[in-house]
């Protein structure tokens, strides 16, 4: 075998191996799973999900938008909602018109409305009140039916 002849067989195993590689790093990467971000339901709905498990149960909602693995991910026909975070407003399945942003935000809330929380299990234990407002860690998580209350987290205001 000339040089020449030998220096393409390298070359070809080069590729070969280099291939290799590359298929099977597209085989390991196929199984992960990725977020499909996009609108939900019939055209009309106008919700948006991203994130596994969001709004996995809306049937009727509509105007709802979700970001987060399982945010409004019991919502059946809650309307106006926005969740943003893992598990926010997981548990409402009609309440209307609430806004969180943290983790597990509004996590146990199922028929209140008009409630905004802004942190991490922010209020966690509410369930059907309306009106609330929960700013901070753990802020009014003694708050389960009660309404109308302005909740912060001891070291939100610093206390």
């Amino acid at each position: 075998m000339n040089r020449r002849q030998q220096g393409l067989r390298e070359c070809s195993v080069m590729i070969g191996f280099s291939l290799g590689a590359v298929l099977l790093g597209t085989l390991v990467r196929t199984g992960m799973a990725s977020a499909q971000c996009g609108p939900l339901g019939s055209a009309t709905a106008n919700n948006t999900a991203c994130g596994t498990g969001t709004l996995e149960h809306n049937t009727t909602g509509t105007y709802d938008s979700a970001f987060g693995a399982n945010a409004l991910f019991s919502n059946t026909s809650g309307t106006f909602n926005t969740a943003s975070g893992d598990s926010a407003l997981s548990s409402t399945t009609i309440g209307d018109s609430n806004t969180t942003s943290g983790f597990e935000a509004l996590v146990t809330n199922t028929t209140g409305s008009n409630n905004t929380a802004s942190g991490v299990n922010a209020p966690s234990n509410n369930t059907r009140g309306h009106l609330n407002i929960g700013l901070g860690f753990n802020a009014g998580s003694n708050i389960v039916t009660g309404s109308n209350n302005l909740l912060a987290s001891v070291s939100l205001i610093g206390v």
